[in-house]
């Protein structure tokens, strides 16, 4: 173990060293950077961050326990890299000359060290793609084009230097897990030697500005280093990552650079043109602070760097991490080709998400324009929540851990803003209900008992008490509904990546439900957001043509609901399958009680015909109406019929799983007649059976726990929950089409919680509180809007609006 704390932290320490006896004579050397043109910063700051690093890690290798004289190749290139550097930050050097000498260095890894990128990865199951006479070359030009990349980004205070420890962190995890116990020290020795630099670099509360830079020499030396690294664990026998996977680890800096090169060749400029269009330079334009943008561009190159590992770790095939990067090169030229408009939208996102209230416009009928001051609570309570409500939604689909974690987080948050929460609870109705149905649980399962499998304690998920708090929240963090709904996709993805069997499916090995995750999590999820991408595409549908962001939105959100189609129909998830189309119903009906134009209709109609095509092409592949006749959705329905007509063993026959179901609920009818008003003590043996909680319904589970009381009770507060909606709808607080999609989820949910109780997991329970808590957003934002206007208006049509509320234009605007 000592061999890999003692090299960094002599790296570490040699890092802070250097750099403090460096200053003063590179000011006197006169090897500064001088502000002026495109440098920004006031004064001359001294560009010694390179050389410390170089000769810290040096000084830290040396004390790595292993061969280090296959590094021999590594140092030369650095040395001749940092001498390079530190001459073109002395007086310009000819990019020409610059370029030649880092092809050198590239050849000195190559030929010397003897690292090529030998492979693509894995394309057809069992071969990798070998790339043979041209190994070679492409090394090359890989390692020159990211030791320019790396350079490029070093435009911005702890930039380059915190992408660089990102990226570094994440070699050190590679080279572990490949079995290279000397490069993993040696990563991590770099990376040592690194933060040693960026305690002078990188802005925090205790250095407002950077003191050193890392100059050309860095940048340049840093980028050769990494690289080697990752050849390394590339070349590795048994190595975890593939190509693929470490093109994301060395996403950001490569594809920035890449995307930035090919529009100048088509504005006929040099490729190597300096200009103030790389990603961090729209961020600063946007208003971002320095450290902000710094920050945030770390953040994204670890998140990037995490799918790439795991990703290779879990076994994502190759095509697929290739197919992701290259949808991250085409949003990247997306991005920097339309810069003035992302970088007004940044700005808004960066004032929407800022620490002081914001004030929301609403127009009035005549007129007139009045504010609702929300959130309610600012500052770090509100970023503890929010970071929460992240950590709950990407944990969802498969961590209890993370989901407790981010709740935990979000609960401490409420108690620290409990006056103003209790506030807003006093004056909301639906409180009420639920303090009253929480309090029946309690009594009623902790005097009684309970009848099923479920304890009495997790039906309080359900009743509206965790979702309560979060709605809240949420209800003052408009502006992060669409970021939160990614975040549950991104963890929705993750699951199906861990638990899909991937071995199987690139063999051609489909027909087996278990090889695609869990049915019952991620089917049921991949349900749900099929609904939910259908009602956002057809609100993108809708804006079409007005400007490049419903175009995006379609073409992104079409891609994702595809995916979950196809994992959906791989699962062979019936009870998903009948949510889902419970759910496109609801969304029809909704629709049509809502009048929506004719554009949302023809949305919706293509939406669906997409849905059924899709689920069509991938049964056609899957089978998974084949085989036993055990699975199918066909097969269902006929069972159904079949037990309903009394033929119970042609039905059981059939379809075991339906003719089990029913015969568990009409048990469980019985069982309530019994003690209709507070539920049977005891039900029956029937409840003890294995299959129970998957095939009984979460209403006849909440009918035998608490009787017709504690049904009654639920479905009034879903009543409840549903007019607030319905009302954010019709006083156009809520465009009509955001109504729809919530409510085919819901009908969704409700199938789901119909065909099996689903809150027997945390997941499940989760889910439901989920979407309880964006109607409990809902009953929040009509107090608020009331509260803060007054008068009684009436809309256009002569129908009355909440007091002094006519239209909220920015939000029918973002619709």
């Amino acid at each position: 173990m000592d061999a890999y704390i003692i090299p960094p932290l002599i790296s570490l320490a040699l890092a802070v060293a250097l750099i403090l006896a460096l200053d003063e004579p590179a000011r006197e050397l006169g090897l500064v950077d001088r502000p002026g043109g495109r440098k920004k910063h006031a004064e001359p700051v001294p560009l010694i961050g390179g050389l410390a690093v170089v000769i810290a890690f040096a000084g830290g290798v040396l004390l790595v326990d292993g061969p280090l004289r296959d590094y021999a190749a590594l140092f030369a290139g650095l040395g001749l890299l940092l001498v390079t550097g530190l001459v073109d930050d002395a007086q310009d050097m000819r990019s020409t000359t610059k370029l030649m000498l880092q092809f050198v260095a590239a050849a000195l890894v190559v030929g010397w060290g003897g690292l090529v990128i030998s492979d693509l990865g894995v394309f057809i199951p069992g071969e990798r793609l070998e790339l043979s006479a041209w190994a070679i070359p492409l090394t090359l030009f890989a390692m020159v084009g990211f030791i320019n990349a790396l350079n490029m980004m070093d435009g911005a205070d702890g930039l380059a230097g915190g992408i660089s420890l990102a990226m570094l962190g994440w070699l050190v995890v590679a080279a572990h897990l490949s079995g290279l116990p000397v490069t993993t020290a040696v990563a991590a020795t770099l990376a040592a030697a690194v933060v040693g630099f960026l305690l002078f670099n990188m802005r925090h509360p205790g250095r407002p500005r950077a003191s050193i830079f890392l100059g050309d020499a860095g940048s340049m030396a840093l980028g050769l280093a990494i690289g080697w690294l990752a050849l390394e664990v590339l070349m590795a026998p048994g190595r975890a990552v593939s190509p693929a996977g470490m093109a994301w680890v060395l996403a950001l800096p490569a594809v920035d650079t890449l995307s930035l090169m090919i529009r100048r060749v088509l504005k006929d400029q040099s490729p190597f043109r300096a200009d103030r269009e790389h990603l961090h330079h729209i961020f600063l334009r946007a208003g971002y602070t320095v450290g902000e943008t710094s920050a945030l561009l770390l953040l994204l190159t670890v998140v990037l760097g995490g799918i790439g590992i795991m990703g290779s770790v879990v076994g994502v095939p190759d095509p697929i991490l290739y197919a992701g990067l290259l949808g991250l090169v085409v949003g990247h030229l997306v991005f920097i080709r339309r810069a003035w408009r992302t970088a007004r939208a940044l700005r808004r996102l960066h004032q929407w998400s800022g620490s002081a209230p914001m004030t929301w416009p609403v127009r009035c009928a005549d007129g007139a324009e009045t504010s609702c001051a929300v959130p309610p609570v600012t500052g770090w309570r509100r970023w503890l929540a929010l970071g929460g409500l992240y950590v709950m939604l990407f944990s969802l689909p498969f961590h209890e851990t993370g989901l407790e974690v981010g709740f935990a987080a979000l609960a401490a948050a409420t108690l620290a803003s409990l006056p103003t929460f209790a506030a807003d609870l006093r004056r909301l109705p639906v409180a009420w209900l639920v303090l009253g149905l929480s309090v029946y649980i309690t009594l009623r399962g902790g005097l009684f008992g309970e009848s099923s499998q479920l304890v009495w304690s997790e039906y309080l998920w359900i009743s509206g008490l965790a979702a309560l708090p979060v709605g809240w929240w949420l209800a003052g963090a408009r502006w992060h509904w669409l970021p939160l709904f990614l975040v549950l996709v991104a963890g929705w993805s993750a699951a199906f990546a861990l638990q899909a069997d991937w071995a199987a499916l690139m063999v051609g090995d489909l027909a087996n439900p278990l090889e695609w995750g869990s049915p019952a999590v991620i089917g049921s999820l991949a349900a749900l957001l099929a609904v939910a991408l259908l009602g956002a595409m057809v609100s993108a549908f809708q804006r079409l043509g007005c400007g490049w962001r419903p175009t995006a939105m379609l073409v992104v959100f079409g891609g994702v609901t595809v995916s979950a189609l196809v994992v959906l129909a791989g699962t062979g998830y019936t009870t998903a399958w009948l949510a889902a189309l419970a759910g496109v119903l609801t969304m029809a009906v909704a629709a049509v009680l809502y009048g929506l134009n004719r554009r949302h209709w023809m949305g919706l109609a293509g939406g669906t015909a997409l849905a059924v095509g899709v689920v069509v092409a991938t049964w056609s592949v899957v089978g998974a109406s084949e085989g036993d006749g055990s699975g199918g959705l066909a097969n269902s329905v006929a069972a159904a019929g079949l037990h309903i007509e009394g033929e119970k063993a042609a039905a059981t026959e059939l379809y075991p799983a339906v003719a089990e179901r029913l015969t568990i609920w009409e048990r469980t009818v019985e069982a309530v007649s019994r003690a209709p008003w507070l539920g049977p003590a005891e039900a029956g043996p029937f409840t003890a059976e294995e299959g129970y909680v998957h095939l009984q319904s979460a209403y006849g589970s909440i009918a035998l726990d608490f009787g017709l009381v504690g049904l009654v009770l639920f479905l009034l507060l879903v009543g409840v929950l549903l007019r607030d909606a319905v009302l954010m709808a019709r006083h156009r607080l809520w465009a009509a089409v955001w109504v729809v999609a919530i409510l085919g989820v819901s009908g969704s949910l409700g199938a789901l919680l119909l065909l099996s109780v689903q809150i027997h997991a945390t997941p499940g329970r989760a889910l439901v509180a989920l979407v309880a808590s964006v109607y409990f957003a809902a009953a929040f934002q009509r107090r608020w809007f009331e509260g803060n206007s007054g008068g009684r208006r009436t809309g256009s049509g002569g129908e009355e609006l909440p007091p002094g509320v006519a239209r909220l234009t920015a939000w029918r605007d973002a619709a």
